[in-house]
């Protein structure tokens, strides 16, 4: 549960990772593979934004 994949697109997207209080913990530029770490982030809930052109979605992953 070091990481986490985003399908459905094709091209970089900058993702970015709150906690529950809304903080941002991280944000990254996906790699090839779409993939992204969160080995340093300790278990818990968090809301993952992707944002890709002019759009925005996010998601809630769970740690465990």
């Amino acid at each position: 549960h070091n990481q986490f994949q985003i399908s459905g697109i094709t091209t970089e997207a900058n993702v970015a990772i709150y906690n529950v209080n809304g903080q941002q913990l991280k944000q990254v530029v996906t790699d090839s593979d779409n993939s992204v770490g969160i080995s340093n982030l300790p278990n818990g809930v968090y809301f993952v934004k992707v944002m890709l052109d002019d759009t925005s979605k996010t998601f809630k992953i769970v740690k465990k």
